[in-house]
């Protein structure tokens, strides 16, 4: 429990809010180059329990004229559901198992999500053909690793970012031959690719190594 606290107060005081900040901004450009109409849905699978990507994403599409409807889904209890929507009046939040109830979307995104289902595992292309159906397009941004060197700074920054969150630390994360390699057997397409994307500072040293993030545009 101490080593929980010290970990999301350490979080909080060096991140400052810089990645989610980050790729809300990166997000935003995205929608916009696809030229999506102003009213616009959208899901954040796998939202999380500070789902502040969303919450600053949903600022700068208004700010910019776009009229966004969104709904985050997550392995949300009754309680935890009740304090998201009472506090975010313009989103919708719901149980993962409801979502099979919402109507498609014109955007998807899955942020830091898969790595953490375990790449190995069925249940990853279970998520990607539910998206594939009801998303227009799937904005996927996760982690490559090279070997064992990039594997562990990967899993040091899971650690630090995500333990105190009771989410689990991954054993291992995407190569770039791997990701392809399935989505081509699932038939989905890679509108477009990022592959070498800077979010944290540089002072961060190697654990700010963009070749570590990516982020693929998806579509049918």
């Amino acid at each position: 429990m101490i080593l929980k606290k010290i970990l999301g107060n350490l979080r909080k005081t060096i991140l400052q809010n810089v990645r989610e900040m980050v790729l809300a901004k990166k997000y935003y450009k995205i929608i916009k180059d696809l030229n999506v109409k102003k009213k616009i849905n959208i899901l954040d699978y796998g939202s999380g329990f500070e789902p502040e990507i969303i919450l600053n994403l949903y600022k700068i599409l208004t700010k910019n004229g776009f009229k966004p409807e969104i709904v985050c889904c997550d392995f949300y209890n009754l309680k935890q559901l009740n304090k998201l929507n009472n506090n975010n009046k313009k989103i919708k939040f719901i149980n993962l198992n409801n979502l099979k109830n919402i109507k498609k979307f014109d955007i998807s995104i899955i942020s830091d999500v898969l790595h953490h289902v375990d790449i190995e595992k069925k249940e990853i292309d279970i998520i990607f053909k539910k998206l594939k159906k009801n998303s227009r397009f799937i904005i996927l941004k996760d982690q490559f690793e090279t070997g064992f060197f990039s594997r562990s700074i990967l899993r040091i920054m899971d650690f630090i970012g995500n333990y105190y969150n009771d989410v689990e630390i991954p054993k291992k994360y995407f190569t770039k031959q791997g990701l392809e390699k399935k989505l081509k057997i699932l038939k989905i397409k890679i509108h477009k690719k990022f592959t070498s994307v800077s979010i944290y500072p540089k002072y961060f040293l190697f654990f700010s190594n963009p070749k570590l993030q990516f982020i693929y545009i998806l579509s049918k």
